[in-house]
């Protein structure tokens, strides 16, 4: 069954992106989430304590970096 992700749950996801991207095992820090989304910071921040995805920014991220948009934004739940 699959159901939306949380912005936090997006957040791991695009941190999986990036040390892929980056062929790193070192910790990816929200800053370098926010820029690989092209959004500051502070934008990050507020939207993820708002609990709201900022999907613009996401499937803009999705389709340059030709990553599924539906893995992104849709998490798996076992029964």
């Amino acid at each position: 069954m699959k159901r939306k992700s949380t912005i936090t749950e997006i957040i791991e996801k695009i941190k999986i992106v990036i040390a892929k991207e980056k062929n790193s095992d070192k910790k990816i820090k929200e800053i370098e989430v926010a820029n690989f989304l092209q959004i500051s910071q502070s934008n990050l921040a507020v939207t993820k304590a708002r609990g709201k995805v900022p999907y613009e920014s996401i499937i803009n991220l999705c389709i340059k970096k030709n990553i599924s948009i539906d893995n992104m934004l849709l998490t798996h739940e076992s029964k």
